[in-house]
């Protein structure tokens, strides 16, 4: 007979979860109600109405060169430059 054990031990107090909740901001378009509801079926994440400085996903159908623009320059970047 194959037996399975489970043993969880409560006596372990609950971890304390430093975790921040994270903003997206998902424009029009572009399978925007997908995105939007995948966005909100985790937990870690809000949607914010407006495009604010803490958004950490965006998802738009047209290119805004101010998110380009806060980006940090990483490796790739410095390799192959964004052409204008």
């Amino acid at each position: 007979m194959l037996a399975h054990n489970i043993y969880i031990n409560l006596d372990l107090e609950a971890p304390t979860l430093s975790l921040q909740k994270r903003k997206a901001f998902v424009g029009f378009g572009n399978n925007c109600n997908m995105i939007k509801g995948l966005i909100k079926r985790r937990f870690w994440w809000t949607i914010s109405e407006e495009l604010t400085e803490d958004c950490v996903f965006v998802w738009t159908q047209i290119k805004i060169n101010k998110i380009y623009e806060r980006q940090e320059k990483t490796l790739f970047n410095l390799i192959d430059p964004p052409r204008k």
